[in-house]
């Protein structure tokens, strides 16, 4: 571990020191370009403010762009200075967003790619109506058919006080599927589904209390409640490890959740510089019929990036979780293989337990930088920024998971450690829209391409 330690301080960059020539005192500041957004929310987002004496103006301008950037409410971001006058120059992006597309009802695009059946695609409709007023207030609805039939509706306040410190998120949602994944076996999914019936429902609401009382300092604390029924025919096809708590039909949840993170990421889309640590604590209870069980949940992650040269980037992460009930019942039971807690070469399987813990580390490098002809008469779309990164990654975990031990379900996955590693390429569109293929390669010898559309860590 020292020795790690000394690789990643050799590799992190020095920081040159400013010169006085690159000091400036901000008499006042202009915003030009903000048709929208009000200036407050611009504003608040600022290192610094009209009075100040800033040592190093070129470190300034690039952490600030980024800091706009991130409020993911432009395209471009521009900063000068003109004597002691501050310029801002903001591009802003469309805030009605009517969009139609396809989605897979799998995990993962590559679990879909395997059938390529078209009965597991989802219709999905959704129309987003952000920076209401100006005030980064976001208001979507989504509905789906499919595969999947849902219906959501998710309004978000971000400042709901002067200091904008405070704010609020609310979500509403109903789902029901026409398969259910009722088991785990030899580490992939069992799907069951009969006579073209609905085999499972959720109906559910939850709210967040927002606060965020420096820049990079995230508070969220929320209560959710859900109610999920499985039809009788899918609770008689039940494994080893009973669908919800005591084997019944229905089961109705509450949650209580603290979050925190702390994110000093160049830019959220796509990180190539910063850190972000978040954690998680979790109470939740369970009601089947007459019997209730009540738990907890610890989960957290971190992950450092950093540029090594000019194009050449380097990242690690850590995420690990931790669930004091060994016997939940399965649709609490999952770990890897879901969302981005899991391992790259592994994306097929999933692994089941109430512990883990992941390590990831990868090498990007920059390969092209461009704008390109995108949409002339839509204005602030008239180019489409683009980078391409080669990258090189290794990940490894372990999933504690005490029940495959006596329960003969075949899964060979927990309780051993995973390693997965390979090569691939990124594309990154504006900031914060990103594709990966990726070649793979896992401890078992597996080897293949797999598509993703998030970015790894």
């Amino acid at each position: 571990m020292p020795i790690l330690k000394c690789i990643v301080l050799l590799c992190l960059p020095l920081q040159a020191f400013a010169s006085s020539s690159d000091s400036l005192k901000v008499q006042d500041i202009l915003i030009e370009g903000n048709a929208k957004t009000n200036s407050a929310i611009i504003l608040r987002e600022l290192s610094f403010k009209p009075g100040d004496v800033i040592a190093d103006w070129p470190s300034t301008v690039q952490e600030n762009t980024q800091r706009l950037l991130n409020l993911f409410l432009f395209n471009e971001v521009k900063i000068e200075s003109n004597a002691n006058r501050v310029i801002i120059q903001v591009k802003e992006r469309l805030y009605v967003w009517p969009k139609i597309d396809c989605s897979t009802a799998d995990r993962n695009f590559n679990q879909w790619w395997l059938s390529k059946d078209l009965k597991r695609l989802n219709l999905n409709t959704q129309l987003g109506i952000f920076n209401i007023k100006g005030q980064n207030k976001s208001l979507w609805f989504r509905s789906q058919l499919g595969y999947t039939t849902a219906l959501s509706l998710t309004f978000k306040q971000p400042y709901i006080n002067a200091q904008k410190t405070i704010g609020i998120q609310a979500q509403l949602y109903y789902s029901a599927n026409k398969e259910i994944w009722i088991q785990t076996a030899n580490d992939k999914l069992q799907f069951y589904s009969a006579n073209n019936q609905t085999m499972i429902k959720r109906l559910g609401a939850e709210a967040w209390l927002l606060y965020r009382p420096k820049i990079y300092t995230y508070h969220a604390f929320g209560i959710g409640f859900r109610h999920i029924g499985i039809a009788d025919s899918a609770v008689a096809h039940q494994g080893n490890n009973p669908y919800l708590w005591q084997g019944l039909s229905s089961q109705k949840e509450m949650n209580l959740a603290y979050q925190l993170s702390i994110d000093k990421r160049n830019l959220k889309g796509f990180p190539t510089k910063g850190y972000l640590i978040k954690a998680q604590c979790d109470w939740n209870t369970l009601w089947a019929q007459s019997s209730s069980l009540h738990y907890w949940q610890l989960k957290g992650s971190a992950a450092k990036y950093w540029p090594i040269r000019k194009k050449l980037f380097a990242s690690i992460g850590v995420a690990a979780k931790y669930v004091n009930f060994e016997y939940l019942p399965y649709n609490k039971f999952q770990s890897l293989g879901y969302g981005k807690d899991y391992i790259r070469g592994y994306e097929l399987y999933v692994v089941d337990g109430h512990a883990f813990a992941i390590a990831k580390a990868e090498l990007k490098w920059r390969i092209l930088q461009k704008s390109y002809r995108f949409l002339p008469k839509v204005k602030h779309y008239e180019s489409l920024p683009t980078q391409l990164f080669l990258t090189v990654f290794n990940d490894c975990g372990y999933v504690s998971n005490v029940r495959s031990k006596t329960q003969p379900d075949g899964n060979q996955l927990p309780n051993q450690w995973l390693n997965g590693f390979g090569a691939g390429l990124n594309v990154v569109m504006y900031t914060d829209y990103c594709a990966r293929l990726e070649y793979s390669t896992n401890h078992m010898g597996g080897s293949r391409w797999y598509l993703s559309f998030v970015t790894a860590f």
